[in-house]
């Protein structure tokens, strides 16, 4: 049991959205939460090294695009997570109208149920501070040393692709630029960009 209180953050899609929610990483744990995250099995070596991330909870693949498969997402969550220590707050970084319905729903069946916070907007910055949630312009990855030196047998340099077809899922250029330096600087990567 952790002596802070938890703040379990929900994303289980999307390597690009599950790296985004990283820049609220810092402030949380300068608000003093312990962070949980839940994500997918593949999604969660995104997260594993993070030193920010203090439980790291695997749930099988699920689609959440409408409401049943939200709910049967928040079932497998619920089970993930029995047990542990209950969260001060919940978080699902989704902006689909679906789920807030879904979370309005669990609210009259269970009141409090977890604490869910109601995130949705179009950027993650909007949606973090409808929220009440920290934002930084710093994402974070974190490698293991055998990660790195599996990575560079095949390459020296990294890609990012910092274009997405949803106008929700907007980054500003300077943000990914900064995040490229990062990698290079920490990682010595080299770092090319896809726009």
């Amino acid at each position: 049991m952790s002596d802070k209180p938890i703040i379990e953050l929900i994303r289980t899609v999307a390597w690009g959205d599950v790296l985004m929610t990283t820049a609220t990483f810092g402030g949380l744990a300068e608000q003093g939460y312990a962070i949980r995250y839940v994500t997918t099995d593949s999604l969660s070596t995104l997260l594993a090294h993070n030193p920010l991330v203090d439980e790291l909870v695997v749930v099988p693949p699920s689609r959440t695009g409408n409401w049943f498969r939200s709910w049967h997402l928040l079932q497998q969550v619920a089970s993930a997570t029995r047990g542990m220590q209950w969260p001060a707050r919940r978080i699902l970084f989704k902006n689909s109208p679906s789920h807030t319905l879904l979370r309005s729903g669990l609210n009259l069946i269970k009141p409090g149920w977890g604490n869910t916070t109601p995130v949705m907007g179009h950027h993650l910055r909007h949606v973090c501070a409808q929220a009440a949630v920290p934002y930084s312009d710093e994402l974070m990855l974190a490698f293991t040393d055998e990660e790195l030196a599996w990575g560079q047998q095949f390459s020296d340099s990294v890609l990012l692709h910092m274009f997405s077809s949803n106008p929700a899922k907007d980054w500003p250029v300077a943000r990914w630029q900064a995040l490229a330096h990062y990698i290079e600087d920490h990682h010595g990567l080299s770092v090319f960009q896809v726009a």
